[in-house]
Formats: C-alpha cells, sequence, structure tokens
C-alpha cells in the first residue's frame, strides 16, 4: 500500500485543504465535525461527503471548501468529512 494513502478512516477536509483522520465511527465523525447536524451529500462511486446541513450550500460565516467542492461537483462551505464507499455501513449505519 502507497504511504499516506489511508483506506480505513474518514477524512475531515477542512477548507484549509488540510486533512484530519479519525476512526469510522458515528460518534468519532459527529465529534470531528462539530457535533453539526450533518447532511450527506453522495458521490457517483457510492461513497459521501458529510456537511453542516447548515452551511453547506450557503456561505453563512464559513469558508469555501475547494477541495471537497471539487470532488462533489458543487459548492460546500466549512468542513466535509469523507465517508469512503466501504465504510458508509459502518459510519451510518
Amino acid at each position: 500500500m502507497t504511504a499516506g494513502i489511508r483506506i480505513l478512516t474518514v477524512s475531515i477536509v477542512h477548507p484549509d485543504g488540510r486533512q484530519d483522520e479519525v476512526a469510522p465511527n458515528w460518534s468519532m465523525v459527529k465529534e470531528a465535525m462539530g457535533n453539526a447536524v450533518l447532511e450527506p451529500v453522495w458521490l457517483n462511486d457510492g461513497a459521501c461527503f458529510l456537511v453542516d446541513e447548515d452551511t453547506a450550500w450557503q456561505n453563512n460565516y464559513k469558508e469555501f471548501n475547494q477541495l471537497a467542492s471539487n470532488i462533489a461537483g458543487r459548492k460546500i462551505f466549512g468542513k466535509a468529512a469523507f465517508i469512503r464507499r466501504h465504510l458508509i455501513i459502518k459510519v451510518l449505519g
């Protein structure tokens, strides 16, 4: 496996491009996302981003998330939790 590729974690993508890795479980993801109400943004390959439902689509004092927006194909503001397809059931149940 290539160094730097983490396939067993959830990536928290910050607006400045930083990424943090958290364990693939709901409580860890929810905490990493600031305990916000989360909404899924489904991707074509079955993966998804979880985003803050109040600020995901508009700039309510949240920074534009270029990386998440490029991957999702739509504008996303604030942090976004990237959940790989094989981890969806483990995280979302």
